[in-house]
């Protein structure tokens, strides 16, 4: 006989929303709790050049993953920041196939983001219009810190209650 499948489930954000990839996963307890931030836990939303390069090459800002992955930091992702993810991760220059992004998602993304259920609408914040989806983000996930090595947003410095900050600095906290 066959190999017995394991039973999947989707994984859904706190208010039961299938998870912007619609990508089926295993049961992850840890991604089930994240809602809950404990004392000195930062909530906060990784500019798309900030991410790509935590999770693609080895050097300082791969320290991210680490922070998420150890429950130290709950990295926030909204529909439009995620669409833009899987497009950059698609870029020729980074040569990863379809199963190597999809890889990338289940293992590194989905169990450990935060997924905004609203996005609050945002315009016209940012000099570059593209960044307002990170400030939606963020408000909608009430973060503490957009992270950003994005000169139009990091200008900004405070958005409302978000600090807005250069990676450098952020990992900064965690020396």
């Amino acid at each position: 006989m066959g190999k017995k499948q394991e039973k999947v489930n989707p994984v859904r954000n706190s208010s039961g929303a299938l998870n912007p990839a619609g990508i089926i996963l295993k049961s992850n307890p840890a991604a089930e709790q994240r809602g809950i931030i404990s004392n000195g836990v930062k909530r906060v939303v990784l500019d798309t050049n900030v991410l790509v390069s935590g999770l693609l090459f080895k050097e300082t800002l791969s320290r991210f993953v680490e922070l998420w992955q150890k429950g130290k930091i709950v990295p926030a992702i909204s529909k439009e920041t995620f669409k833009e993810l899987k497009n950059v991760l698609a870029y020729p220059k980074f040569s990863l196939s379809q199963d190597e992004i999809k890889l990338i998602i289940e293992h590194e993304i989905l169990p450990y983001f935060e997924i905004a259920e609203s996005v609050k609408d945002v315009k016209g914040v940012c000099r570059d219009s593209e960044d307002d989806k990170f400030i939606s983000c963020a408000l909608s996930t009430s973060a503490d810190y957009i992270v950003t090595g994005d000169k139009d947003l990091s200008d900004l410095k405070l958005y409302k209650s978000v600090k807005i900050i250069k990676a450098s600095d952020f990992l900064k906290m965690f020396d």
